[in-house]
């Protein structure tokens, strides 16, 4: 991985760069690993728990930021968002405040089936080149990029300068906030990969948005603001 201007290449994977005064900002963390993650897209289904690799993810989540003083702790209302949350809001002694806004994917008829057999339809393709497309009976990309702007609206429109915001989430959703913050084409969240546990910092506020690490692993190296 080569440096680009701005960033700089981390030893823990992902990115990491200077950050501006005075922006709110926002941690976004992936849950942790369960035992459908990378074989099933289980999408909204409720009942997915964190397994042993996943609850390990999340003692190092808590770990790597239990000294970051948030000021509020988001969750996506889905058992492996919160399950990751939980030991990170302990430690710091502050309450998991669900967030509809946060939650997965809509996929519709494609929720429960294996990636493998998905990835052998012909409408996988219309995901990965179309930005208008929607999922059968689920969400539409952009009804869901509709979704994240509201949510990172809401998250930021009641923080103060340099306050640090908690967002529990999932891939895809970190995916198009990036595509948002960054101001890319839509269709551009195609081209970043997110990792369980893994942690993007954005700082947000007036003027750019800035990414100041993305895809971190556990535990985390932060980068210096």
């Amino acid at each position: 991985m080569t440096s680009r201007e701005g960033f700089s290449a981390t030893i823990n994977g992902g990115w990491r760069g200077p950050s501006e005064p005075g922006m709110p900002i926002l941690y976004l963390i992936r849950h942790g690993k369960n035992d459908f993650t990378g074989k099933r897209l289980v999408g909204r289904r409720p009942g997915v728990h964190l397994n042993e690799r996943g609850r390990e993810q999340a003692a190092l989540v808590a770990e790597s930021l239990k000294t970051i003083k948030f000021r509020k702790i988001f969750s996506s209302p889905l058992e492996r968002a919160v399950e990751t949350a939980e030991p990170l809001a302990q430690a710091l002694g502050k309450k998991i405040s669900r967030l509809d806004l946060l939650a997965e994917v809509d996929f519709g008829s494609w929720t429960g089936q294996t990636l493998r057999s998905l990835r052998k339809l012909p409408e996988w393709h219309n995901l990965m080149s179309d930005p208008e497309w929607g999922f059968p009976g689920g969400e539409s990309l952009p009804g869901v990029r509709e979704r994240v702007s509201l949510m990172l609206a809401e998250v930021t429109g009641f923080s103060g300068k340099n306050d640090r915001i908690a967002l529990f989430t999932h891939g895809d959703i970190i995916r198009l906030a990036m595509e948002t913050l960054l101001e890319m084409p839509a269709g551009g969240f195609h081209r970043f990969h997110v990792d369980t546990a893994s942690l993007t910092i954005a700082a947000c506020g007036e003027g750019k948005p800035r990414l100041l690490a993305f895809n971190l692993q556990p535990p985390y190296v932060l980068p210096e603001y």
